[in-house]
C-alpha cells in the first residue's frame, strides 16, 4: 500500500512538480506491507489505522509491528486537512527502538478555484538511531502553489526544508556522505503543459542549498528537467 504520509505520491503524474521534495524522499516511506482499516465517520471527516511490518519493509526486520494512524477533514469543498502519526520499531533485529512521528497535511482552493495552497509538515524521532549512537530527531516543511493559467497550462511552485539534525535519515544515503546533521532545502518551479491528449510535458528548474557539501562537493546546485509522460 502507498503510504499515508506527505503531498507528493508515487505516481509522479499526479504530483504538482516533476521532481521529487526531500520530506518525500527522506522522511516518509513509500510503501506499506499490512492491513488497514478506514472509516468514513461523517461528510467532513474520515479515519484510517494500519498494522504494518515497517517502513518499505515487505518482511518484517524484527518481531514488532508499527502502527499509523490518519485522520481527515474536509470542513468545506476548499479545504482538506490530515493529520497523521507513527509508532513503531525499525531498526533490524531491535524491538525496543521506536520511530515515532506526525505529519501534517493541508490543501486549500484559494478565492480564485484556478489557485491551489498546499502545507506539509513533518517531526520524527527515534531511540539509538544517531550516528553517535544517540537519539535523533528530524524535521521537515514544505509549500507549494499551483495555478492554472488555462485547461492545457499549470505553474507549481514548491519551496521545502529539511533538518535533519543528527544524521539519522541522510547519513550515507542515496550518495550523502557519513554526517551528524544535514540541513537541506529547494525551490522549483514546474509547467505542466496539457495541450496534448493522453500527453504531458514538464519543463522544470530547480535551486537547492544544502549545509554540507553534498552536490558533488558543493553546497548548492542549479538543475534543469524535463519530463514527458503518457497518460492512458
Amino acid at each position: 500500500m502507498a503510504t499515508l504520509l506527505g503531498v507528493e505520491v508515487g505516481e509522479d503524474v499526479l504530483n504538482p512538480n516533476l521532481s521529487l521534495g526531500y520530506q518525500d524522499v527522506f522522511l516518509e516511506p513509500f510503501t506499506d506491507t499490512g492491513i488497514e482499516l478506514d472509516a468514513k465517520v461523517s461528510s467532513w471527516w474520515d479515519a484510517e489505522l494500519r498494522v504494518v511490518n515497517g517502513w518499505d519493509q515487505v518482511t518484517d526486520v524484527n518481531l514488532s509491528k508499527t502502527l499509523v494512524g490518519r485522520v481527515g477533514l474536509t470542513p468545506d469543498d476548499r479545504t482538506l486537512v490530515a493529520l497523521t502519526g507513527y509508532f513503531g520499531p525499525e531498526q533490524p533485529g531491535n524491538n525496543v527502538n521506536e520511530r515515532t512521528g506526525i505529519d501534517v497535511v493541508a490543501s486549500r482552493k484559494l478565492d480564485s478555484a484556478a489557485t491551489t495552497a498546499y502545507l506539509q509538515f513533518d517531526y520524527g524521532q527515534e531511540a539509538d538511531a544517531a550516528l553517535d549512537g544517540g537519539d535523533a530527531s528530524w524535521l521537515g516543511a514544505g509549500l507549494w502553489l499551483s495555478h492554472d493559467f488555462n485547461p492545457a497550462a499549470t505553474l507549481a511552485l514548491r519551496g521545502d526544508y529539511m533538518n535533519d539534525r543528527d544524521g539519522a535519515r541522510t547519513s550515507g544515503v542515496l550518495g550523502i556522505p557519513p554526517n551528524t546533521g544535514l540541513k537541506v532545502g529547494s525551490a522549483t518551479a514546474t509547467v505542466n503543459i496539457k495541450y496534448w491528449n493522453h500527453a504531458l510535458l514538464r519543463p522544470e528548474v530547480r535551486f537547492d542549498r544544502a549545509s554540507l557539501p553534498v552536490f558533488d562537493s558543493h553546497e548548492s546546485q542549479f538543475s534543469i528537467g524535463m519530463g514527458l509522460s503518457y497518460i492512458y
